[in-house]
């Protein structure tokens, strides 16, 4: 689920060759995303720290903004189409 290889991984490409892709990413990847997000739980801010220490990982009211922007505003097939240009990735091997 999620992101689909742009090659078979059984193929017989030659080691580091550019090989032509578009990204794309399943609507049951982005639904469970979607779930997943409203259903997270936070952690009570830390009262210790000042406003702009950060030594103890991101301020919770931070991780809840972005999660709540990437439920609310973003707009993941958009994204996903802007990227549909082809990109070239290397096979490296398996």
């Amino acid at each position: 689920m999620a992101f689909k290889l742009p090659i078979n991984v059984k193929d017989k490409t030659p080691l580091n060759t550019p090989v032509r892709f578009s990204p794309r990413i399943e609507t049951e990847f982005l639904n469970l995303t979607r779930q997943k997000l409203s259903l997270a739980r936070y952690p009570e801010e830390q009262e210790d720290f000042e406003e702009d220490d950060w030594s103890q990982g991101a301020k919770v009211k931070e991780v809840k903004r972005l999660a709540q922007f990437w439920l609310d505003n973003y707009d993941w097939q958009k994204t996903e189409v802007g990227q549909r240009s082809p990109s070239c990735t290397h096979h490296c091997g398996s």
